[in-house]
C-alpha cells in the first residue's frame, strides 16, 4: 500500500522542479481527508494510488487559460467533486464508440481491461447507449483536463488505476501511467528535462499576454478629469455622453432662448388657448 507521505514528497518534487513556472505549479490547493463522497456517489471504489494522491492535493479548480499540453497534474488534475463518468460524456458516444467496433482501434484497446461490463453490454446493444448500458456504475473517470484545443481530457481506469488520455479532435486515446505515483514520476522528468524550455517558453508568453491586456485595460480609461472642469460640469447638470460637447451647448442655448421667450409671454399675460411652444435642441431626445 503507498502511504501519503510518498505521494507528498512527489508533490513536492513536481512543485519544486516548476520554480521557473509559478503559475503552473500546485502549492496552495490542500488535500481532502475522504474520498467516500464521491465513492458513494457514483457508486464506485477509487484505487488507494487515487486516494493517497487527493489525500495531498486536491487538483486545480481554475483552469490556466485554455488549458496545457504538458498533461501536468499540477495544471490538469480536476478536484474530487468534479471527477465524473467517462461513459456520460458526448465524446464516449459520438467517438469512443466507434472505435470500439468493428474491430477496437485508435487506442481504446488499450482500455478494454477497464470496461469489461460496459464492453460486453455494449457488444450485446449492437454498441448503442441503451438504458442498460447507462444505468451501469462507471469504469472510467474523468479526472482532468488538458488543452481544450486537443478536447484532452484524463481518464482513470477503475479496475486497473491505469490513467488514459482521450485526445478527442483526432480522436485517440493513449496511456499516461500505470498510476498517479508514476504520473507524478514522469511529470518531475517532463518539467525537469523533457519539455522544461517548452514550458517556461510558455509560462513566459503568458505572462506578456496579461501584461499586454494590463496596459490594454489600462489605455481605455478615461483621462482624469481636472477639478475645475468637474465642477463646470455638475453646475450645468450636463450628464456623460456620446453627443458632442458643440451640440450640447446648442442645445442650452436653445433651452435658454425658450425660457426667456415663455417669460416675456407670462408678463405680457397673454392668454392664449395654445400651449406655448419650446424649442428643442437637435440632439435631445423627448
Amino acid at each position: 500500500m503507498l502511504s501519503s507521505s510518498s505521494h507528498e514528497h512527489l508533490w513536492t518534487e513536481l512543485n519544486n522542479s516548476l520554480s521557473y513556472a509559478p503559475r503552473y505549479q500546485n502549492k496552495t490547493v490542500k488535500g481532502i481527508t475522504s474520498t467516500d463522497s464521491v465513492e458513494k456517489r457514483l457508486q464506485i471504489k477509487l484505487p488507494e494510488d487515487a486516494k493517497e494522491t487527493v489525500r495531498v492535493h486536491n487538483g486545480r479548480r481554475q483552469k490556466i487559460g485554455y488549458g496545457l499540453i504538458y498533461r501536468l497534474p499540477t495544471t490538469d488534475l480536476l478536484p474530487i467533486d468534479q471527477w465524473r463518468p467517462y461513459e456520460h460524456e458526448e465524446w464516449f458516444e459520438n467517438d469512443f464508440l466507434k472505435c470500439l467496433q468493428p474491430k477496437p482501434e485508435c487506442g481504446v484497446e488499450l482500455m478494454l481491461d477497464d470496461i469489461p461490463k460496459h464492453f460486453e453490454a455494449l457488444k450485446k446493444s449492437n454498441y448503442k447507449m441503451t438504458d442498460e448500458v447507462k444505468k451501469l456504475p462507471c469504469e472510467l473517470l474523468v479526472i482532468g483536463e488538458g488543452a481544450d484545443d486537443y478536447g484532452e481530457q484524463l481518464i482513470l481506469g477503475l479496475k486497473t488505476g491505469k490513467i488514459f488520455v482521450g485526445v478527442h479532435n483526432i480522436p485517440e486515446w493513449q496511456l499516461v501511467a500505470d498510476g498517479f505515483k508514476q504520473w507524478l514520476e514522469l511529470s518531475i522528468k517532463t518539467a525537469k528535462e523533457d519539455r522544461k524550455d517548452d514550458i517556461k517558453e510558455q509560462h513566459d508568453d503568458d505572462d506578456d499576454d496579461d501584461e499586454d491586456k494590463d496596459e490594454d485595460d489600462a489605455g481605455s480609461s478615461p483621462p482624469p478629469e481636472d477639478k475645475e472642469s468637474s465642477a463646470k460640469t455638475k453646475k450645468q447638470k450636463k450628464p456623460a455622453s456620446s453627443t458632442a460637447s458643440n451640440d450640447n451647448d446648442d442645445d442650452d442655448e436653445k433651452e435658454e432662448e425658450a425660457a426667456s421667450s415663455e417669460t416675456k409671454n407670462k408678463k405680457q399675460k397673454i392668454d392664449d388657448d395654445k400651449p406655448m411652444k419650446t424649442r428643442r435642441g437637435k440632439s435631445q431626445k423627448d
